[in-house]
């Protein structure tokens, strides 16, 4: 897939998550955020201050500038982390939601999923995935990030081998084969 397109895939699911804010404001971490889910800071006062958007706003179109901007590099890390032919092995939504699991931090602060991913072992990664005190904790609050973290939890367990998809394919088209 080209990155152009994974670029617009992701962030169409970012911006269903993440909505926009056109001014500073503290996220569930009680980090600072703008715009698209863009972080500038830990929730102290003094990163606000230190940020470029401290008493200051932006438009949409600015926010979604700085969101691409953000994906594209997530896209790059998480090529770095699997491998970019493991990555490039993957479907579309699966590496949509990987690279939507690296915009959130998610995806990087599991080692094990991340292993398993390269693996193949994606029943066991989906598992593993939302084995977490934070998926724990969003689920008891009641936090939307339970949900997008299922939401990438079940892409990577509905995700086939790409020998199998592969194997599939041309099961199919032998079948389709008139004599």
């Amino acid at each position: 897939m080209e990155n152009k397109n994974l670029v617009s895939q992701v962030f169409e699911v970012v911006r269903k998550h993440e909505g926009f804010k056109s001014e500073p404001y503290l996220d569930h971490k009680k980090n600072w955020t703008i715009g698209i889910g863009t972080l500038i800071g830990t929730g102290k006062e003094a990163d606000l201050k230190a940020s470029p958007y401290y008493k200051k706003s932006i438009n949409e179109e600015t926010a979604k500038n700085i969101a691409l901007g953000d994906i594209n590099k997530k896209i790059d890390l998480s090529k770095r982390l699997l491998g970019p032919e493991k990555f490039d092995s993957f479907s579309p939504r699966l590496q949509a939601q990987i690279v939507q699991g690296a915009y959130r931090g998610d995806i990087t602060g599991s080692p094990k999923t991340l292993q398993l991913l390269k693996q193949g072992n994606f029943k066991e990664a989906s598992k593993e995935f939302l084995n977490s005190e934070e998926y724990r904790k969003s689920k008891q609050d009641k936090t939307g990030v339970a949900g997008r973290m299922e939401e990438i939890a079940a892409a990577i367990a509905e995700e086939k081998p790409k020998g199998f998809a592969e194997s599939v394919e041309k099961r199919i088209a032998q079948t389709n084969v008139l004599p």
